[in-house]
C-alpha cells in the first residue's frame, strides 16, 4: 500500500458497492448478513488490512432517497490531511445536512 502513494496524497472512492438497505435488530447482533454479497468491503477493507486512514462523508441520495457516501484514503499519519479534505468537502457541498424521513 506504501508503493501506492508514492506519489499521489489521496484516494477518493466510493465506500460502499450498494445503496444502503435496511437490516433488522437480530442482523446487527446476529450472524454477519453481509457475507452474502463478496464484493460488499471491496472500497474499504483494503485499507482496514493495511491501516491507511480514511474518513467517510455524504455525498448524495439515490433514486429512493437513501444516503450515499464517498470515502478518502491517506497514507499512514495522513489524518490531519483527511479532517481538512473533510471539512473542505463538507464546506462545498450541502450533503451533511440532509436528514432523513422519519415516519
Amino acid at each position: 500500500m506504501s508503493n501506492l502513494f508514492e506519489n499521489i496524497d489521496l484516494i477518493g472512492c466510493p465506500t460502499m458497492t450498494t445503496p444502503p438497505f435496511p437490516i433488522t435488530l437480530e442482523e446487527m447482533y446476529g450472524p454477519m448478513f453481509l457475507l452474502d454479497d463478496p464484493n460488499w468491503g471491496k472500497f474499504t477493507v483494503p485499507y482496514d488490512f493495511s491501516g491507511a486512514p480514511t474518513i467517510s462523508l455524504p455525498c448524495g441520495q439515490n433514486r429512493d432517497g437513501l444516503p450515499l457516501s464517498i470515502q478518502f484514503v491517506g497514507k499512514h499519519l495522513s489524518e490531519p490531511l483527511l479532517c481538512r479534505v473533510g471539512h473542505t468537502f463538507e464546506q462545498a457541498t450541502e450533503w451533511h445536512g440532509l436528514r432523513p424521513n422519519i415516519e
